[in-house]
């Protein structure tokens, strides 16, 4: 999974891949942390099953390893597919 447009050294890329079906309401079937230096990172994971995924990405500029909700919405840039 490659993802443009991250903030180099503001945090690491948290990428999960998710079965369709699951999206946003179970844990990551797959996941991997990818510490960026560029404004661009690429995800590689192993051992995917094949079927059809759903990718949810946050760079985690506060580094707590989860993805923060402020007030008044997010407070990390994200993205889904």
């Amino acid at each position: 999974v490659t993802v443009n447009g991250v903030t180099p050294n503001g945090g690491p890329v948290l990428v999960a891949l998710q079965r369709e079906g699951d999206f946003a309401r179970q844990a990551a079937a797959y996941s991997t942390r990818v510490d960026p230096s560029g404004s661009s990172v690429t995800a590689t994971f192993s051992g995917v099953a094949p079927g059809a995924y759903a990718a949810a990405v946050v760079q985690d500029s506060n580094n707590d390893g989860s993805f923060t909700i402020g007030e008044t919405g997010p407070a990390e840039p994200f993205g889904f597919s």
